[in-house]
């Protein structure tokens, strides 16, 4: 099992907490990440297998030049859908949570930030793949860490501030 598991097995490009990425994990397993800033994570979940995975992401999708990669958001969340159906979920027993997309930077408005940006990519991705969302705690200004039972589809998260870092 990949480190922090418990029981169960976890397949994927990066383990949770380990970078960006997604990875898929079966049985009792508690995944964990940190949200940046302006980061976001979406959690999946089987309700009908009790397998579940977790994605982050920055920045929202490629810019000119870039090799689009798992850390693009709206790529990250199209990969770990592929994963779940991979390991034998079905599109209809998927489920969405997400979470982050806090401002960074000072901007006019939230809704301009590059973490609102984020927040939107995750939307859009979970929508084009028709996949229900939920519930979301995203924006403010603050990072979290979540912690996720892949065998329950539960989330638990802290926020932190930026005095938790120092």
């Amino acid at each position: 099992p990949a480190p922090g598991a418990r029981g169960g097995q976890f397949r994927g490009e990066t383990g949770a907490g380990g970078g960006r990425g997604e990875g898929v994990a079966e049985g009792r397993w508690q995944a964990w990440g940190g949200v940046g800033r302006c980061g976001v994570a979406v959690r999946l979940w089987d309700r009908s297998k009790g397998n579940g995975g977790l994605t982050q992401s920055v920045p929202p999708l490629p810019l000119p030049g870039d090799t689009p990669s798992p850390r693009h958001t709206e790529i990250a969340v199209s990969r770990l859908i592929s994963a779940m159906l991979d390991e034998g979920s079905k599109h209809s027993d998927l489920r969405a949570k997400l979470f982050g997309g806090a401002s960074l930077f000072p901007v006019a408005k939230v809704s301009q930030g590059v973490g609102a940006s984020n927040v939107r990519a995750a939307v859009a991705a979970l929508k084009e793949h028709r996949i229900p969302l939920l519930a979301q705690e995203v924006e403010g200004k603050s990072g979290m860490v979540i912690r996720m039972d892949t065998g329950l589809g539960e989330i638990w998260l802290r926020r932190i501030s930026s005095t938790d870092a120092a």
